[in-house]
């Protein structure tokens, strides 16, 4: 229907350009003279070509406005995420955050300190398993997952920092919905320390592999499991 609408003036200004060249007075300017006649069928064709091109043009813009959009933004990696909220918290050294004035250095240090320790990590889990190893693979994607509560966490505190009013605080030190943001704020802090210990607790674990080789495979398992149980922070969240 929307095609017809927008191709009406194109075959109104076709069918009106025909009567005009078909009337008394448009037959008398293309009759009596072989080349007035062979002016007005070449007048014809062009306008038969036109009407036709723009037919199809616009069927095919159709089409492609049909099409549905295709997704190309690429998925930004857990380490990506992890960069973009340093360099966020690194930014808030000269703004004054009120409540969260005591936690400004904090933010950023553990951030860092998350970027450390998965390098650490990602180092020896490299020299301990090979790449195709499928114990390799279990420990990486736990990882992930990990870093995923991780950056979900800061995503969490970011939030609050940036829709605070810090003004109001400023003169109600009581208010229901500052001291609400204070304590969530606080809690997502404490979580991410969480998650560090854990991932302090592994790095220990994969230090004491000197020789994968030697290491019974109950160990290695119990290992796997242990780094499964991260996952489980999700639920004290």
């Amino acid at each position: 229907m929307k095609l017809l609408k927008k191709l009406a003036p194109v075959y109104g200004g076709f069918i009106a350009a025909v009567i005009l060249i078909y009337s008394r007075f448009g037959l008398h300017l293309i009759n009596g003279n072989p080349l007035r006649t062979l002016a007005g069928i070449i007048i014809m064709i062009l306008l038969i070509v036109l009407v036709i091109f723009l037919t199809l043009t616009f069927i095919r813009n159709e089409q492609i406005n049909s099409l549905p959009v295709i997704e190309t933004t690429a998925k930004v990696s857990e380490e990506d995420r992890l960069s973009d909220f340093t360099m966020f918290y690194g930014s808030l050294r000269n703004r004054n955050l009120g409540p969260f004035e005591n936690r400004k250095a904090d933010f950023f240090e553990i951030c860092r300190s998350m970027k450390t320790k998965n390098d650490n990590l990602q180092k020896l889990l490299r020299e301990s398993f090979s790449p195709e190893d499928l114990t390799f693979n279990t420990y990486v994607s736990t990882l992930n997952e990990v870093m995923k509560i991780f950056n979900n966490n800061l995503n969490g505190i970011k939030k609050r920092l940036e829709v605070f009013d810090y003004v109001e605080w400023s003169s109600n030190r009581e208010d229901e919905h500052a001291v609400a943001y204070i304590s969530e704020v606080e809690s997502l802090y404490e979580k991410n320390h969480v998650v560090i210990d854990h991932i302090d607790d592994l790095l220990h674990e994969l230090v004491l592999l000197d020789d994968i080789s030697d290491v019974p495979l109950e160990k290695i398992n119990l290992l796997i499991e242990q780094t499964q149980n991260y996952k489980k922070i999700t639920e004290r969240q």
